[in-house]
Parts: C-alpha cells; structure tokens; sequence
C-alpha cells in the first residue's frame, strides 16, 4: 500500500518544497525550535519547546516556497492555512490534534501550534506490520481486533468533525497517527493504539465544493479521493466516509484500491473502475465488514452510509440492513460470477500455487458457450492485477492464422506493449533473432527461409529454448498469469512449445488457464502434450442462483412471472439469463406489463442466445450495424483503421460508433500498443451478425477486406488466405495458403503448416491451371512429414512431387 511519510509532520501530500532553514530558533519569543520534522505540500513542522509550559509541541510554518513571484505570500493561501486554525480550533476531541496558538512570524509567514503527537503514523505501523509478516493480509482476529479499533476510533474523531458541519477532504493512512499511550486498545506489535487524526489544511465547510486550484492541480490525494471530490461536485461527510472505504480495503488487503502509474489515472479508476470485492482478495475478512467496505466504496454518496455514527454501529452490532448487505453481496457475485465462488477460488488457488512454487502451472476452464468462462476469466484478470501480477492473454481461431497461434499472440502483444525499448532489449537479449522467427514486429521483418538450420529438429529446440528463456526473464520481474481462450482450437505445435517451456527446470512462476468448450478429444490431446494442474468445469448454475442473477438485472421492475420465466427458458445458463433479463426489461417498461411476461417456446440454448443476441441488433442504428458487419467480416476481433479502410470509412467519424458499442456491450477494447483494436464481447455475436448477411453481399465484403489485407505491411499469410478463400478468389487463397504454410514450416511449426498445404491441394482440386502451386504443396507436406518422422508418407509427397516437375 502506499507508504506516506511517518512522521507527524506529514500533512497528508507529497513535498512542494525544502525544509526551510530560515526560520529563527525562538518563535513569538515563546517557542523554542529544536528540530525539522518534515516538509509538507502546506508547511514545514518542527518539533519544538514551550518555554512557557516547559512542553514539547508541534509547530508549523507556512513554506517559503508559498511566496508569490512578488515575495508576499499569496491571500488564497494564507487564507487557507488560517481557515486550519480556525477549523481545528473549534475541534476539541480526544482523536484529533489539539491545535494551541496561531501567530506571525517577522517575514509575514503563519505558524500553528499544536500537541506534540509521540508515536507513528498509520502508514507506518501498516508498513511494518507487512514486512514482519509473510502474508500481507490480515487474519479475521487481527481484523476484529485492531483494525478495528482503528476504524472505530477514526470514525469518532469524523463524527466530531462532521457534527462540527465540516469536511476533512483528505482522510489517509499518512494523516492519522498511533500514539504511545496506555489509554489505546492492544494492538500492533501489543502496543495500544490510540488514534490521532490529523493535518486539516484541506478542510472545508460541508456546503463547498471540491474546486481545482488556477493551476488545474487537484486538491486532495488521488488515491482517497471520491468520486464527487474528483470530478468537483458538492462534498459533504459522505466524501470522507469513500476515503475511510479505501482505508479499510487497503488495511485488510494489503493492497491499494486502485494502482496506476499516474496520478490522473488512479483519479479516472475512482470515477469509473469497479472495485474487487476486498472478499476475494482476503478470504477471511468477515462477511459484515466485506458489506460496509463496498457501501462506502459507492460512486454515489447518496448509496454509502448516512454518517460515521452508522458506521460504528454496523461495525459494533456486526450487522448491516438488509439492503447494504445485498448490495454487497451482488457486487461479490458479480466479481466472480453468481454460483461461480468455488470454480473462482480454484482458479485462483491453481495461480497462487504456481507463482508460490515458482513454477508453471496449466489449468483448463472448461464449459460450454455462455456459462460464464469470460466472466470468470475477468474476475482473476482484476484479481491477478490487484496482486500486481502482469497478464498476457491470446485468442485461438478455428482456422490458424499465424504459427503457434494464441501462444504467438500473447508473446507478441506483451513484447509489443512494452513501453521502453530498454525493458525490450533486456527481455530479448542474446534470444531476439530466435523469437523474431514467431513475433517478426520486433525486428520489422519475417525470417528469411534460407536461414533455416540444416538440423530442423535441433532449430525447434533453439526457437523453444529462446521462448522458455523469454519466459524466465519475464517471470523474473513479477509472477504471470497467461490467459488462453478458446483453446479448443489450440494448435499440437502451440500446445507442444507450452509443454517445453512447462518442461524447462527454469523458475517460472506462470500459471496458464486454457479457456475452452468441453470436447473430449481436444482435452485428451492436451493431456498427450501437457500436463494440466487442475480442471475446472462449469455447469449450469442452480435455479436459485438463477432467480438471484435475474433478481438482480431486472432491478426494482423484477416480478415473480419474468423471473419463473426466465428459469424456466435459461437452463441455468448465466449469459442468456442476463440477455434475457435485459431483453424483457427493455421490452416490458411498466410494472404491469412485467407481469404479464407469458412463456415462449422452449428451445436448445444456442438457440435462444442467438435469438437474443439478434434482438439486441435491432436497438442499434444503420451506422452501428455497417460497422459491426465489417467487423464480424474481420473476425472476432478487428483494427479500426483496416476496418475503416476495407469500409471506405474515416476512422475518426467511426470512433464515435465504436464508443456507442462499447457502451452497449456488444465490443470490448482490446490495448495492443500502437493500434486500435477491437473485439465483440461474444463470439456468440459476432456469429449472428456475421450469419445474417447474405451469401453475396459476404464475399464481397471478404474482397474488399482482403484486397486491404494485401497492402498491409502487417498482415499474415494466413489471414490473406482466410479472406481470399470466402471472397471465392480461389487463385488468391492457393497463393497465401502456400506462403502461410511455408511461413509456419518456416519456424518448425510443422502441423499448421501440414492444414495450409491440405487445404491448398483440397482448393486446386486437381486443376491443371494450379499444377505448380500443387507441387509446391505436395513438397511442403514432404519436408513437414519428414521432420515428423512419417518417412513412408514424406517419400509419397516426394514421388508426386517428381511426377507434377517431369
């Protein structure tokens, strides 16, 4: 979590300036100064003595770096630094900094005086507390023992605050302070806790709104900030009751809410990013304290608590309204999908185990279409992140369309991303002539084929090595969760470089989930190349979690006749129980229309998902449709730009449709450095709308979708070959099928390269027009079966190779 400055001197944000040596050693002739403390974003603090009462005090003074460009210190702030006078003034509670004495000093600048608070800062204690320990997450006695003692303490000096109509605006680990007192309850390392809040220099009157200073600098810390806060909308308490959520979730985590590189993105994620359930970060966090976590984590300050008091009590009484403890309940389900907690838990126990072992674990995802495979993928995405583990990630196609295929893809992609070629060049070093075989981008060219070894089966063991050992060097840096979907149509040359690399006596702490329908000869072949760790099957989820999850997309319209039918028609299916759901809700606007939901026809499940999924076709327009048309031409996923191209459209004028998409959940952003990408939030979708064309108007649209192919520096072989062949340019299909089968051969991927030549000869079918392109594949399926060690049917090739050349 984030480690903020420990000392009482921390007001709360990141240093503006030097501490100060100007100051003189004996303030207002009363305070004697002893030493610099720190240097804060509003001030320097000293520790120092009152010749008057003989105490030590805290003692802060305006930063000279507060001067304007005329040397006077500028009204807005002085004004603010007098507004934490006159705030902690009025505040007189036995968890808040006394405040003793304002005054001037010589040059003009303010000073505060205040209780000298021995002892350290929240952030601190947490800080030590994870490096004593070798779980960063609490147990459920240390939750309800001091955590919560802390939680209770700070609620009672922002009840004070509160009551006194103001708003501390700046709640964090940084600004509350443990004092060494006798008077705390036993807490971190048996010492007592007893809480000090802290540095009001943000405070305001709860009628303010939150404003960004001329600079356009926001005012407050972005990684407690709420949502109204950020986005300068009226605060009041409820504001500090969103920062005491991010407290809450960072204590019993040990882990911050949201991570980002800057400042402004961690803001962004607070408006907009879901939280994961603190619940599926640290199992043992109490159900009760899970609810009120994610009640004061709401968007909406009209959904979180009332005030502190109502804190206190659900955190006393261990009991929450019906209501928050539903909604809490919901957003847990919905992490990790309705009735899917234990297919979750697995999961994610198959990666802990892999990463902990230091080695390379594969788990399959098992389940038919819609129940609820993507969902679960995102939940471990989000948790893998949180744990700050990097994800890589690769879509398989029924057709292959590049060697090694999703494993390819996900290679590429993270090599790609890396923002700095330094980071690159280090990952690559000695092995980047051998991985540009498979990623051809980081060398800006394709390998040529005369460089082929001499020895095929020792260049396979150079390329698998050169992976295995990129693997390494990347799992080096932070544990990897490497995602493969639809790995049904997984490749035996993909599947036979993961098992090398699984093989590899290297510490790799890699957890792979293959993603994929159940089919009872792909899992076979894995299990023939791969060694898999675990399985997880999904089956359709109970009649009471159904009626929960359709509860809960109908909303308050919900009646007990929409949900009996949705029970009825979703065979426990997740994805069309909500598509379902939606569907009625938008199709019945009143109550007494819902209650007149009548059954339909029953038929098989993809059935319905793509009756569904085509109703959700008729809300879009004319524009969205083009677009989603020239999209499943694509496939599942797709480059605006080319997309745009192949249409005859601007690709700006089209980046408005695909933000209306997005909105509707029919696509998904997918980030591949340098390119706009795109992907349908269902393979299920893009099936509709790429069945619903007709047959003409089909293969016009692969034409021109390849004939903009063909000038791509970008495009594979294989693509070429796809979209040529269902434009019925058949010539065109034989041409790239060749070379995609050459391209694969090429870096030993021997049985993708066996499909293109088939599929080259099953296209020539014979033809004399073909008969050299049909000598070039019979030699391909030579050369593959040779290094297969099928020599009888190499020599076979060989032979009709001579009879088509005599």
């Amino acid at each position: 979590m984030p480690d903020d400055e420990a000392t009482q001197a921390d007001p709360g944000t990141e240093y503006a300036t030097a501490p100060s040596t100007a100051h003189p050693a004996v303030l207002a002739g009363r305070y004697e100064i002893e030493e610099m403390l720190g240097s804060g974003g509003m001030g320097d603090v000293f520790r120092a003595h009152d010749l008057e009462t003989g105490q030590s005090v805290a003692l802060k003074c305006l930063s000279a770096g507060r001067r304007d460009a005329s040397h006077t210190l500028s009204n807005p702030t002085v004004g603010r630094f007098r507004r934490e006078f006159n705030v902690m003034m009025r505040l007189r509670h036995p968890h808040v900094v006394e405040v003793r004495d304002f005054g001037w000093l010589d040059s003009g600048q303010p000073f505060l005086v205040m209780e000298m608070v021995r002892g350290q800062t929240l952030s601190q204690a947490l800080h030590i507390v994870q490096q004593n320990t070798s779980n960063a997450m609490p147990d459920t006695l240390s939750i309800e023992h001091w955590h919560k003692a802390i939680w209770l303490q700070l609620c009672e000096a922002l009840s004070s605050i509160h009551q006194n109509d103001m708003v501390h605006r700046d709640i964090k680990p940084g600004n509350i302070m443990l004092e060494e007192s006798n008077e705390g309850v036993d807490g971190i390392a048996g010492q007592p806790i007893y809480l000090k809040l802290m540095d009001f220099g943000l405070a305001s009157f709860s009628q303010d709104s939150m404003d960004l200073t001329k600079t356009g600098s926001l005012i407050g810390t972005a990684s407690y900030i709420a949502p109204e806060q950020a986005l300068g909308q009226r605060i009041d308490r409820r504001t500090d009751l969103y920062a005491l959520g991010v407290l809450m979730y960072e204590m019993v985590t040990g882990r911050a809410l949201f991570k980002a590189e800057q400042p402004w993105a961690i803001v962004r994620m607070h408006i907009e990013a879901v939280p994961v359930p603190p619940v599926f970060l640290n199992p043992a966090l109490p159900s009760y304290i899970n609810a009120i976590i994610l009640n004061l984590l709401s968007k909406r300050p009209d959904q979180r608590f009332n005030s502190a008091d109502d804190v206190v009590e659900a955190l006393r009484m261990k009991h929450m309204p019906e209501a928050v403890l539903a909604q809490a309940k919901a957003a847990s389900e919905r992490a990790g999908l309705l009735g899917r907690t234990a297919e979750f838990k697995k999961l994610r126990a198959t990666c802990e185990r892999a990463w902990k072992q230091s080695q390379m674990l594969c788990v399959t995802l098992e389940g038919e279409a819609g129940l609820g495979k993507s969902y679960l993928l995102n939940a471990l995405v989000s948790w893998a992140k949180q744990t700050q583990a990097s994800v890589m990630s690769g879509v398989c196609a029924e057709t292959a369309r590049m060697p090694y295929g999703a494993v390819a893809e996900a290679i590429s992609t993270h090599l790609i991303s890396r923002r700095q070629d330094k980071i690159r060049n280090q990952l690559l070093r000695n092995i980047k002539s051998e991985i540009a075989r498979i990623v051809p981008e980081i060398s800006g060219a394709r390998p040529n084929p005369s460089e082929i070894q001499p020895n095929p089966t020792q260049s396979q063991a150079r390329l698998f090595g050169a992976v295995a050992q990129l693997m390494a060097r990347i799992t080096a840096h932070k544990p990897v969760l490497w995602i493969i979907d639809d790995a049904q149509w997984l490749s035996d040359d993909a599947l036979e470089m993961l098992a090398f690399i699984a093989k590899r006596n290297v510490a790799t702490p890699l957890c792979v989930v293959l993603s994929q329908r159940p089919d009872a000869n792909t899992i076979a072949a894995q299990r023939r190349n791969l060694e898999i760790a675990a399985r997880v099957q999904l089956t359709p989820i109970s009649e009471s979690d159904v009626r929960r999850l359709a509860q809960e997309v109908l909303g308050q319209r919900a009646s007990p006749n929409a949900i009996d039918v949705i029970v009825t028609r979703a065979d426990g299916n997740p994805l069309f129980i909500q598509e379902l759901a939606n569907m009625i809700k938008a199709a019945h606007t009143s109550d007494e229309a819902m209650e007149s939901v009548t059954q339909t026809t029953h038929l098989p499940v993809p059935v319905r998902i793509a009756r569904v999924m085509a109703t959700r076709l008729t809300e879009i327009n004319d524009e969205q449709r083009d677009l989603l048309n020239w999209a499943a031409i694509s496939g599942r996923e797709f480059d605006l730009d080319v997309l745009a191209q192949a249409a005859q459209q601007n690709a700006d004028d089209w980046a408005a449709v695909i933000d209306a998409l997005l909105k509707r959940q029919l696509l998904q952003e997918k980030r591949v450095a340098g390119r706009e990408t795109y992907r349908f939030a269902h393979q299920q979708l893009r099936d509709v709308v790429y069945d619903r064309l007709q047959s003409a108007t089909r293969r016009h649209m692969h034409g021109a979708f390849a004939t903009v192919l063909e000038h791509n520096e970008r495009a594979a072989p294989a693509d070429l070959e796809w979209q040529f062949a269902e434009a019925g340019h058949t010539s065109k299909a034989i041409q790239y099928g060749l070379a995609a089968g050459d391209r694969a051969r090429e870096v030993y991927a021997h049985r993708d390269a066996q499909a293109f030549y088939e599929r080259v000869l099953a296209r020539a079918n014979g033809l004399n027009v073909y008969q050299d392109s049909v000598a070039q594949a019979h030699f391909g399926l030579g050369e593959t079966h040779f290094f297969l060690g099928r020599y009888g049917q190499a020599r076979a090739e060989f032979e009709r190779v001579v009879a088509l050349t005599a």
